[in-house]
Formats: C-alpha cells, sequence, structure tokens
C-alpha cells in the first residue's frame, strides 16, 4: 500500500471471483498483448520454475547466490537469453543451460544494461524448442540502504546497532535480488532456500519445509510456491517476536513483531485473521497458502507490501501500542491490514496482465479493505469516511488536467513507480463503489466471484472484470464503465429546477482551474447514473444523464420537495453544482440534519471545490460553511475541516488573513467547548476523533483559550490521550520558546513507539523562527530520521510559508545529496518535491520552480512535478480572482 501523493496543505479491491468449470489454468487475457512501446522482455522463452538460493551478509551488506530457472523455449535457434538484473553480478561462466534432452549449451559473453535493466547472455549454441533448465552457479549483489530490491533495515536492541534484510520487489525490483523474468504476466512457482546465522529467523512466503545447521550459520528451504509473479516474492532475515492464532478455516496467522513489542501486535493479528475469514466467505474461494505471516519492518518505503503469505509493513501501519497508540492509528491499521490481506485474492490470486490494469490491484483493495473494516467495526462509520479519505482525494487530484485515466499506458520502471497514485487506489475504489450501487451489491458480489475463480493462478485486464459483472447482472458494464476508466477526470453537473416537476442538468469536464466547459478538454461525455433524494423519502431514486444536456422529468416521490439532493449517498464520481436556490434549501436541511451525514459531507466538498474553480463565489462556500456550526459527527467535520484549511493556506499571506483565521476560529469554538478536554463516559471512537480534530483546528486558527490550556497539558504531556498529543506537541513548539523545541525533541529521540516519534517530529516543523527550522531541516538528513521518514518534517516545515521558503533553498542547495538518497526510490522522491514546493501560492513561484526542475531533471517524478505546477497555479488563479469576493465577505462580520 503506497501512500497517495497529495498536495499540501492535506500531507497526507477487492475485484472478483468467478466460475466456469476451469480449474487453475493461466487465463489468456481478452486484451492483446502490451503495446510495443512497453519495455517488456521476448515472447520466445518463458519461465515455469524458480530455485533460489541466497545468503546475505549482514556485515558486510551483500548477499551471494545460485538459480535454476526451469524455461520453456519457444522459438527455434534461439542464440541469446535476455532477461531482467539491476545490481546483480555474475560470469559468464557461471551460467549453463541444460535440455530435457541432456543438450548442455554455455554462455559465452554477457551485456548487462543498467538503463534496461538486463542482461544478455550469448549462447555458445542455439537453443532448439522445449525444456530447458538454465542455472547460475553464483552471483553477488548489494543489501542496499535505499528500500528497493534485497535491502538492509537498521533496529537496535538494547542500544546496539543492527540490521535485518528485506525484500520490496513491487513494481519491478526482484530484479536486483535474482535473476528473472521481472513482468507481472510471466508468472512461475518458487522454491526458495536461505543460509543466514543460527540465532536470526528467517522468513518466507511458504512455511520452512528443512532446515540444515551448519556451525554458526544454517539453511533453511522454504516450500513451493503458488504460481506467481515476481514481485510477490518476498523473504528476509532478522530478529523477531511472535504472536500467532488460527483462522476458523485452519489457516496460521503470525504477526512478527521487534523484539519485546509482542503485545503491539495482538490487535493487527485479531484483525488479520478476522479479515480472512471475512474475505473466504465474501470471495467463495479459500485462502489457498497454510500460513500467512505479518512482518513489521524497521524501514520501509511503502506502508505496506502484499506479497503472497508474507506481508511486510510498516511499525505504524502494523503494531498498537496501547499507552500511546489512539484511535486514528487503530483505524489506520485495521484499514492497512484489511487492504494487504484483499490482494491475496486480487493481485495475487488474479494479477493484473500489465501495469496499465494497476488499479485492479489497488482501487479493489481500497474499497475492499474498506468493506472489510465497515464489518469488523460498524461504528466506524466507514462509507462516511471513504467519501473523505478516497472519494474526495481522487476527485481532488482527478481535477487536474495533468491528472491521468485509471487505465494509463507505462512504458519503464519510473513510469510504472508514478502511477501508484490516488487515481490507481482512490479513483479506482471509488468507480468500484459506483458501479457497486449500480449493479446492486448481490450482483456485484456475484460478478467478483465469477472474475476470481475464471481468472485465478492467471492474469486479467479491465475488460475480464467487465465481462464477469455483465453475466452477473445482465447490464453491458463495458458500454457503461469504459468512459470512467479510459478517460481522464469526471464531470460537474449543473442542475437547476426548471418547473416543480422537471430537473435541467447540464454536464462538463470539472477543472479545479475552472477551464473545464467548452475547452479543449471538454469532450467527454459520461453517462451518469444519479442518485437523488428528498426529504421524507425512504430510498433514493436513480435519475440517468447521458447527455451533455438533458431536461429530467422528476418522479412524484422528488416533485415539488422542500429540497432534492443529488448524488445522494456520494456513489457518483461527479460533482454537483445546484442553482442559488436548490442551494439555500439544501443549507436548510444541514443545518437542520435532514441530510444524512454522507450527503452533508458531499454538499460542502462540492461547494468548496467549485469555489476554488471560479463556478460559485469563495463566500458563498463560507457561508455554505455556517450551515455546519451544529454538525456532531466527525467524518463530515473532517472534510469540511480540510476544505476550510485549503482557503485559510491561500489566503495565509494576504493581510486580512488575521480576520479569515477569526471567522474560522468561530467555526470550530462551538464543537470545540461542546467536546471540551476530557473524554467522557460512554464516549465512540468517533467522539474522540472529533474532540482532537476540533481542538486541532482551534489550534490552528490561534483560539487563544485552546493554546494556553494547550500549553499548560503540554507541561503534562505523559498523561496526555493519544489523538490529542499531535495538536499539542505542535502548539508548544509553535509559540513556546527554545526549550519547548528541545523538549519535543527529546520526546522524539526517547519514543519507543514509532507513532509517538512521528508526532514529535512532525511537531518539530512548527518551530517559528528561522534557526530552529534549520536545524529541523538539517535533523531530517542526519542519521536521527530514517529515509522512511524523511518525508515528515519536511511537509510540516514546508506547511508555513517561512518554513517553506527555507525547505524549497535548502532542496536547490542540496539537490544532488536529494537525487543520491532517493535514487532507488522515485515514488519517495516525488512525494518529498511535491511537498516542499506544492503550497506556493504565486505564479512566479510556478515559474521558479518550472525552471529549476527544467535544469536539474527529478527521474521518476515528472509527472508529479507536472501535477504540482498545476495545482500551485490554479491556487495561485484562485487567490486572485476571489481576493476582493473574500475581502467583501470579512468586511460583512
Amino acid at each position: 500500500l503506497r501512500k497517495q501523493q497529495l498536495g499540501v496543505p492535506t500531507l497526507q479491491t477487492c475485484l472478483l471471483l468467478l466460475l466456469d468449470f476451469f480449474p487453475c489454468f493461466l487465463h489468456t487475457p481478452t486484451k492483446k498483448m502490451a503495446d510495443s512501446k512497453r519495455a517488456l522482455l521476448p515472447t520466445s522463452v518463458k519461465p515455469s520454475h524458480y530455485d533460489v538460493h541466497l545468503q546475505p551478509d549482514l556485515v558486510a551488506f551483500s548477499f551471494k547466490g545460485s538459480i535454476t530457472v526451469h524455461l520453456d523455449v519457444k522459438e527455434e535457434g534461439l542464440q541469446e537469453l535476455l532477461f531482467h538484473a539491476l545490481e546483480i553480478t555474475f560470469d559468464p561462466s557461471a551460467l549453463t543451460l541444460s535440455s530435457e534432452n541432456g543438450n548442455e549449451v554455455s554462455c559465452s559473453a554477457l551485456n548487462f544494461d543498467e538503463k534496461a535493466q538486463t542482461v544478455a547472455a550469448s549462447l555458445s549454441a542455439p537453443l532448439s524448442p522445449g525444456k530447458w533448465t538454465m542455472a547460475i552457479a553464483s552471483f553477488e549483489g548489494v543489501l542496499n540502504d535505499q528500500m528497493a530490491g534485497f535491502y538492509r533495515s537498521r533496529y537496535s536492541v538494547e542500544g546496539e546497532e543492527r540490521f535485518m534484510a528485506v525484500t520490496q520487489f513491487e513494481p519491478t525490483d526482484a530484479r536486483r535480488a535474482f535473476p528473472c523474468w521481472d513482468e507481472p504476466s510471466l508468472k512461475a512457482t518458487f522454491s526458495v532456500s536461505l543460509t543466514v546465522p543460527t540465532n536470526r529467523t528467517a522468513l518466507g512466503n511458504m512455511p520452512a519445509e528443512e532446515e540444515q545447521v551448519n556451525g554458526d550459520l544454517k539453511t533453511i528451504r522454504f516450500g513451493r510456491t503458488p504460481i506467481m509473479s515476481t514481485y510477490l516474492v518476498a523473504f528476509l532475515v532478522g530478529e523477531f517476536d511472535v504472536v500467532e492464532d488460527v483462522t476458523k478455516e485452519g489457516v496460521v496467522m503470525k504477526v512478527y513483531t521487534p523484539l519485546g513489542k509482542a503485545d503491539q501486535g495482538k490487535f493487527a493479528l485479531e484483525v488479520g485473521k478476522n479479515t480472512l475469514s471475512f474475505y473466504t466467505d465474501y470471495f467463495a474461494i479459500p485462502y489457498p497458502l497454510p500460513c500467512l505471516a505479518m512482518v513489521a519492518i524497521s524501514d520501509f518505503s511503502a506502508g505496506a507490501m502484499e506479497n503472497w503469505g508474507l506481508v511486510t509493513y510498516r511499525e505504524t501501519a502494523l503494531l498498537i501500542d496501547s499507552a500511546t497508540s489512539g484511535v486514528s492509528n487503530k483505524q489506520r491499521v485495521a484499514y492497512v491490514v484489511a487492504h494487504e490481506l484483499a490482494h491475496q485474492w486480487f493481485g495475487n490470486l488474479v494479477t493484473m496482465e500489465w501495469w496499465k490494469e494497476l488499479w485492479l490491484n489497488e482501487g479493489f483493495a481500497t474499497w475492499v479493505g474498506n468493506l472489510a473494516v465497515d464489518h469488523l467495526f460498524p461504528a466506524w462509520d466507514i462509507w462516511t469516511k471513504f467519501s473523505s479519505d478516497y472519494f474526495a482525494r481522487a476527485q481532488q487530484l482527478d481535477s487536474l488536467r495533468s491528472s491521468h485515466p485509471i487505465e494509463v499506458e507505462v512504458y519503464s520502471s519510473d513510469e510504472i513507480n508514478e502511477i501508484f497514485d490516488a487515481i490507481s487506489y482512490c479513483k479506482g475504489a471509488a468507480i468500484i463503489r459506483m458501479i457497486a450501487s449500480v449493479l446492486g451489491l448481490d450482483a456485484f458480489k456475484k460478478g467478483l466471484q465469477i472474475y476470481l475463480k475464471r481468472h485465478q493462478y492467471g492474469n486479467a485486464v479491465t475488460d475480464d472484470l467487465w465481462q464477469a459483472l455483465q453475466e452477473s447482472s445482465g447490464v453491458d458494464v463495458k458500454s457503461l464503465m469504459d468512459v470512467w476508466t479510459k478517460h481522464t477526470g469526471y464531470p460537474v453537473l449543473h442542475a437547476a429546477l426548471s418547473s416543480a416537476t422537471t430537473l435541467h442538468v447540464r454536464q462538463h469536464r470539472f477543472l479545479s482551474s475552472g477551464e473545464g466547459e467548452g475547452g479543449e478538454d471538454d469532450k467527454t461525455i459520461w453517462r451518469c447514473s444519479v442518485p437523488a433524494l428528498a426529504p421524507s423519502q425512504q430510498s433514493m431514486v436513480q435519475l440517468e444523464l447521458k447527455d451533455r444536456e438533458a431536461d429530467i422529468p422528476l418522479p412524484a416521490s422528488l416533485a415539488s420537495a422542500d429540497w432534492l439532493k443529488l448524488n445522494a449517498g456520494q456513489s457518483g464520481f461527479f460533482r454537483v453544482a445546484y442553482s442559488d436556490e436548490m442551494l439555500a434549501k439544501l443549507c436548510t436541511a444541514v443545518e437542520s440534519a435532514q441530510l444524512p451525514p454522507i450527503d452533508r459531507l458531499g454538499l460542502q466538498g462540492d461547494v468548496f471545490a467549485l469555489a476554488k474553480a471560479g463556478v460559485v463565489p469563495t463566500s458563498r462556500a463560507l457561508r455554505t460553511a455556517r450551515a455546519y456550526v451544529n454538525e456532531c459527527k466527525y467524518p463530515v467535520w473532517s472534510d469540511l475541516a480540510a476544505s476550510l484549511h485549503k482557503v485559510a493556506h491561500v489566503w495565509s499571506e494576504e493581510p486580512n488573513s488575521s480576520q479569515l483565521s477569526a471567522f474560522l476560529r468561530g467555526i470550530f469554538a462551538p464543537i470545540t467547548a461542546q467536546l471540551g478536554w476530557d473524554a467522557k463516559e460512554g464516549e465512540s471512537d468517533l467522539d474522540v476523533l472529533l474532540r482532537a480534530l476540533a481542538i486541532s483546528n482551534s489550534l490552528r486558527y490561534e483560539n487563544p483559550e485552546v493554546i494556553t490550556e494547550a500549553r499548560a497539558r503540554f507541561s503534562q504531556a505523559s498523561s496526555l490521550a493519544a489523538d490529542l498529543r499531535s495538536p499539542v506537541y505542535r502548539t508548544a513548539v509553535k509559540f513556546g520558546a527554545k526549550h519547548a523545541f528541545e523538549a519535543v525533541r527529546a520526546m522524539y529521540r526517547s519514543a519507543e513507539n514509532h507513532s509517538e516519534k512521528l508526532r514529535a517530529l512532525q511537531a518539530l516543523g512548527a518551530a517559528p523562527d528561522e534557526e530552529l527550522l534549520r536545524a529541523v531541516l538539517d535533523m531530517t538528513f542526519s542519521d536521527e530520521v530514517r529515509l522512511q521518514d524523511v518525508f515528515y518534517p519536511l511537509a510540516a516545515v514546508s506547511a508555513s510559508p517561512k518554513g517553506r521558503a527555507l525547505a524549497w533553498q535548502y532542496l536547490q542547495d542540496n539537490y544532488e545529496m536529494f537525487l543520491e538518497r532517493f535514487k532507488g526510490s522515485s515514488f519517495l522522491l516525488g512525494r518529498i518535491l511535491s511537498s516542499i514546493t506544492s503550497g506556493f501560492v504565486s505564479f512566479e513561484k510556478a515559474d521558479e520552480v518550472e525552471a529549476f526542475f527544467k535544469a536539474h531533471p527529478a527521474p521518476g517524478a515528472e509527472r508529479s512535478l507536472e501535477q504540482t505546477l498545476e495545482s500551485i497555479r490554479g491556487n495561485a488563479a484562485w487567490l486572485e480572482r476571489d481576493r476582493q469576493d473574500v475581502r467583501a465577505f470579512l468586511a460583512e462580520l
């Protein structure tokens, strides 16, 4: 699970089952193989099985290995083998081939192509079609520190620094660990053995079948895997504590934690055990492996990785400390575990044919992960939260001209890394929720079961899913959904009542720049199913819009209603721009809580997005926010707070920013006073989160009474509720003297729980003066901060105008160091560059950023930089356009 890249100020599936009678044959996708521009290996050779042996050296940070690969040669006269290898070395004499008939062929020369990440082996004689075995008797590689391939991760035991060896192969880094055919459609089985110190634990995809001890080393041979893609292979060597249990189906589940932290794995173990059973029932296919292990890793570039049978996580995504973890930490762990376990079916059992269909993995894991969490924790109101956490994020990114379709063609490793973003994850999940709503959950579930059973142990493309859903529902799903997956963007529906019984609707592409309607990008016509809700209505009514513009007759249940909410339930991936009259009536329904929470959330989200795009004035959005003063639901407040923060951020350097802050303080004051600082008996988890959100925003907009209380409570920080610690730490640093900064830095250095360390680390970025901010920047690239965590202090420093200017200059002065540190992770590099620069709000700064990166390229981060520049210019245009409007609004207060 990658963290989706979001711009400042927000720091930021479940595919299917099936069936036919066909057992576990490899499925030939209904779409032809990839475009010729893809960096694909020749189709003349296909691997079927790998025997891999590796011996890592945890002192020299290297490894050596040997490999045998069973091949099916499909062409006559093949005199060169081309396969993937990166940062691996071996001699031509180490490579030999033998046929099932006993023929032997040697390697006469090797050509390593670092850019293509391939090796071309010239052969002493041509290969004939049939079964061959390629053996490489010895190769060597590096246990790198880039969190990619086979790498090292640092940890400590009683103050002693030690290292473990870990893998992270998605999307294209298995080739860093062993020579292979590293493409998702080239599935094979794997038998892995590791030679490791006897005092270390070794884990693989499958349980260990044999162990041989030789002095202070032992060799562990793991069972043969199911047929799967190279990016899902995993193994690691380290020291762990473990907790375990067994699902009702008999699957052994284990959670491996750092030494001494076994108790912190119990929450994830319980979530994992129940989630695996939920998926087994929902997908109607048992989990196919005998064991599933989940492991907390100290250094990890992503959030987690779904390796089949051996799922790896950042510590913050797996461990829960009863003393320092809050509700928000539990929600994160529950969701990430559910997401990764969904991949055991969506991605592992059925794998996308090429990375173009990444959304089939990630969009479905995102949707079904939320489905599982909702099943396990119904009080968390997950689907309302989904609208804020996923739906809104997807719409934010997809409102940019530089967005991309869900199905986006990619050719190289760097391009593949760039699409692990809010489109593949969040928009993918959102359109899955949309089609499930249109087809009905039962038909949708049946279609998923058809899909999974038909394509199990094989590869699939998007059309395979549409076919399965059509079979289960009788609906031509492809004609309905192609426009949503193959085109960039989404529509805004302009709605007005032309009479009591007729709704006039007009659609065009929504761009946050406000340039959507009638422009060169406004060619797509979306087919929209529009759920509608009116007062006293028992269920939603589906309205249909198939054309650019239409007059839609309203049924009796909607005609002449006091108010009419479109996109009821927020299942449609579009925005709605209401007429002034319709919006005013809906605001009244918000004030009286007649609208359901998810629709209250969606209404304000649309209005603020329309304000940024210039469709409505920003003053209208701010007036709409007043209707929420009596709001009591956490997910609604969470999204409203994000909307308001975007306005505050864009206006933060305006002369009237203090007046805007005063207005925003007034929005949050009642709910802050109502909830207070201390927990109340019988309150829900969402009440806990709402208290933290209300206090955090009262502090952000500098409510003096709340600041005073926060500073007083900082003196007793150890007794603070976990969900209140972040805002209190930030306030102490922002308004305290240098001693408060040092106190929080000491917390960072001494904290045992990684979530607590991150709270303190991010709080340091709130320092008010340049000297302390420079100290944070220097500390960020010292040994004190793990490479995986560099993003957090950089984003925190860049959240203020003063800090942003310092961070931007620091980046320019040290750019070569940035490139070197993140050479193995273009994903993290793009995220960091965006976190530093996306907060600028002027055309001049956009030009400056653009000029710098034109002169100093950022390989693998080009798409994210293009999106960042568009976001900066969009915010600058918003400020220019509505500066006078907001000034007049504030003058009226």
